[in-house]
């Protein structure tokens, strides 16, 4: 006698495995996914707690950097009137030069670790990414125009000391030329010259980055609800 092959029954079965295993992918890949947004978010939460605490230190350095613009251009305007023989008092000045800040250091322990562990390929928001990439390259310029800033700074000091035209005086505590050659005068006046250029790409391209970190600060909160928790 032909037993009869019960296709309804192995349909159905076939039909719980398929939907079982299905399931399980469908499950493994939301949780796959929500990993990675919460790995993202992490990352993005460093990152906007370690950009605006780089967009309020940067406030006094962009305070100090204008005050020592006014200052080296009137070391350099006295200069000239000492070549043409005028009596000025021009250790004062460069007392006050003295106190160029040393470069401006950001932060990077979020964005290297984003960089170095790969967590770079897991920031999904293009716009995300693309002002990330922004601020690292405004950053790298004012990096650059920072230490071109802070070494003619330091180079100047350290000619006139070498050269000996600079004492210090011991109960002013300033700088006091020794020498008035017009030849070491106009050396002074050729290097603050260039330490006024530097000075101003320097704020230039910190106001870059800090129009950067702002647009990432805005759409970090308006996309993602992320605030800084400095």
């Amino acid at each position: 006698m032909n037993q009869e092959i019960p296709w309804n029954r192995f349909a159905v079965e076939a039909f719980v495995i398929v939907s079982s295993i299905l399931l399980a992918f469908s499950i493994d890949a939301w949780w796959d996914n929500r990993s990675r947004l919460n790995t993202e978010r992490d990352y993005l939460t460093a990152l906007v707690t370690e950009y605006d605490e780089g967009l309020r230190r940067s406030n006094a350095y962009l305070r100090i950097l204008p005050e020592r613009q006014v200052v080296m251009n009137v070391a350099v305007e006295l200069i000239q009137e000492r070549l043409q023989g005028k009596e000025v008092n021009l250790g004062a000045t460069l007392s006050q030069i003295r106190a160029m800040p040393r470069p401006f250091e950001f932060e990077r322990i979020a964005i290297d670790n984003l960089l170095g562990s790969g967590g770079y390929q897991l920031i999904s928001d293009p716009v995300a990414r693309q002002l990330i990439t922004y601020i690292e390259t405004r950053k790298a310029y004012f990096t650059t125009a920072d230490l071109l800033r802070s070494d003619f700074y330091y180079d100047y000091f350290t000619g006139i000391a070498v050269d000996n035209r600079v004492k210090r005086n011991a109960e002013s505590n300033q700088l006091v030329p020794i020498s008035d050659s017009e030849i070491g005068l106009q050396r002074l006046s050729n290097i603050l010259s260039v330490m006024i250029e530097n000075n101003v790409n320097a704020v230039s391209t910190m106001n870059g980055v800090r129009e950067a970190i702002s647009q990432f600060l805005v759409y970090s909160e308006s996309t993602f609800g992320i605030t800084s928790t400095n």
